[in-house]
């Protein structure tokens, strides 16, 4: 098609497909280095945890896209681990918005059969459990509201931007 409207130009449509190759390759080499980092992200926050988040206590992971790619990456023993709290109100009053909370507690968790908790039931159980999550990440509900409702944390590590506590759900007000 490109050689038909450029007139024949064999010169043309020969730098125009060289371009069109270039572009792709550029393409796959860029998803290709998103893939190598997200890997090494997950490889760098299994070993941080299994370093700090010592004994076989859960591990709720702040957001849901963490969360999603450290259990589905993540070796048998931090993946079995892991769980996401999931509250739409406290997303909402949080947040501004409850989709994502709503996603995981009506798709996520019974058609995938992730584990997922729901926020308050989990808290009310009385077991204390490790939240690794950066603090600073615009679905990150759970630390503010563990801190506004007086819980224990106490810091247990870092890893780059993402923190893990060691919780103590009784009510410490």
């Amino acid at each position: 098609a490109a050689h038909e409207s450029l007139c024949s130009s064999a010169a043309t449509v020969t730098i125009l497909t060289l371009f069109l190759c270039a572009c792709f390759l550029s393409l796959g080499a860029k998803s290709f280095a998103s893939a190598t980092a997200i890997r090494e992200a997950n490889v760098q926050a299994t070993q941080f945890l299994r370093a700090k988040a010592v004994g076989n206590l859960p591990i709720a992971v702040s957001d849901q896209h963490a969360f999603m790619s450290l259990f589905y990456y993540a070796p048998r023993d931090i993946g079995s681990r892991l769980i996401y709290l999931a509250d739409p109100g406290k997303a909402l009053s949080r947040l501004g918005h409850n989709s994502v909370e709503k996603g995981a507690l009506a798709l996520l968790k019974p058609w995938f059969h992730l584990p997922i908790e729901e926020y308050d039931p989990f808290l009310a159980s009385g077991q204390d459990f490790f939240v690794f999550g950066d603090s600073g990440h615009f679905l990150n509900w759970l630390l503010p509201d563990l801190i506004a409702s007086c819980r224990q944390l106490e810091l247990s590590g870092q890893n780059d931007a993402s923190l893990l506590f060691l919780v103590n759900p009784g009510n410490g007000c």
